[in-house]
């Protein structure tokens, strides 16, 4: 195995394991599509995430650069789709600032 590919391995235990655990406290049933890609999907945003409510059963994807995804920005985005999978209701939503972020944390916790 080369540096890379350990570290995808690693990025992808990392994934797994904040998925499973917010998926558990969410309560709900889904699926995991991970895809490492070498280039930022969103400039600026090396972990993007897409959420199919409506598929059975639900799925979210994340397409996530491994040498520069953080654990705060994995966090965020699999938090995020999983509340799209819980409540699909809920418009799609990216705070820009870290303030946003939290002020959307707060609303978002009206439907957990």
């Amino acid at each position: 195995m080369n540096s890379e590919q350990l570290l995808e391995r690693d990025v992808k235990k990392e994934i797994e394991w904040i998925f499973e655990d917010k998926k558990t406290k969410l309560n709900i049933d889904v699926n995991l599509e991970i895809i490492f890609i070498e280039h930022p999907t969103i400039e600026g945003s090396f972990v993007y995430g897409e959420a199919f409510p409506f598929e059975k059963p639900p799925r979210v994807r994340l397409e996530v650069v491994a040498i520069d995804a953080t654990y705060e920005e994995l966090n965020m985005v699999i938090s995020d789709e999983l509340i799209h999978i819980k409540h699909p209701e809920i418009e799609q939503y990216v705070p820009d600032t870290l303030e946003e972020r939290e002020e959307f944390i707060e609303k978002m916790k009206a439907y957990l």
